[in-house]
């Protein structure tokens, strides 16, 4: 999920990069024709991405914003960075005494408060919806290409995606983040548990998993959800277990009661 995560916080940084460019240019210009472009660039930029998320909100039925857990972390780190910037314009003006330039200063300052604020609670989340769809997807064609074995199941289980999750420097100290999902292939509906044994490509036992109670239509697929699980993420950072190794090979075993 690395790719999509950072190219789409790179492409909202492109109206960040007009806006100082105007502020900072020395061209004789009004102040509002200097920084137009960038602020139509915004305005695009966000057009666009409102759609992608609403689009995201009716074919997954994901939250337009992360979830109040996600939100709270986020909001603390914007506390953090407006206190430093507000510090570095005190600063500033205490010893350069130069109010214009401290004022410039400070703005593009808070421009870097607005972009750091939609790239945690916008751009990055988009990002990541679009990365969690693409699994979704793949589990609609994975479950149709399915051995004859798991065909014959009544409860079948596909392992979607296990890799380490964004980071910006050294990945080798992320956990991969593992997803499972469960399909009911009765013409009933029937709540389903799991137990799956998982291992690494040199077939060691990574882990073994215990599902929770998972409520299956005829024919549904839905995300394996263990005790791992943290439910108080956002919808589209939700995994089945966290494990040190890639997973390369799974058993499982089932049981399901009919529901009336």
């Amino acid at each position: 999920m690395i790719q999509v995560v950072f190219i789409s916080l790179l492409i909202s940084s492109i109206p960040l990069l007009f806006l100082i460019r105007g502020l900072s240019s020395n061209n004789p210009k009004p102040l509002r024709q200097k920084i137009l472009p960038g602020l139509l660039a915004y305005l695009v930029l966000l057009g666009v991405t409102s759609c992608l998320h609403l689009y995201f909100r009716s074919t997954y039925d994901f939250p337009l914003l992360p979830s109040v857990g996600d939100f709270t972390i986020g909001f603390i780190m914007l506390i953090i960075f407006g206190a430093i910037f507000l510090l570095v314009g005190i600063v500033s003006l205490v010893i350069t005494r130069d109010l214009f330039g401290t004022m410039v200063a400070l703005f593009i300052l808070i421009l870097l408060l607005v972009q750091i604020f939609l790239s945690i609670f916008w751009f990055a989340s988009l990002g990541e919806k679009w990365e969690y769809a693409e699994i979704l997807d793949r589990a609609e064609r994975v479950f149709a290409t399915a051995g004859d074995e798991e065909a014959k199941q009544e409860i079948s289980v596909e392992l979607l995606y296990s890799a380490r999750g964004f980071c910006w420097r050294d990945c080798s100290t992320e956990d991969y983040r593992n997803l499972f999902m469960v399909k009911n292939h009765l013409d009933q509906p029937v709540q389903a548990e799991l137990k799956i044994l998982a291992a690494n490509e040199r077939k060691q036992q990574l882990a073994m998993y215990e599902s929770l109670p998972i409520d299956l239509q005829p024919g549904e697929y839905r995300v394996v959800v263990t005790e791992e699980t943290n439910l108080e993420d956002s919808v589209w950072d939700r995994w089945t277990s966290y494990t040190d190794e890639k997973i390369a090979f799974f058993q499982y075993q089932y049981r399901y009661e009919p529901i009336k």
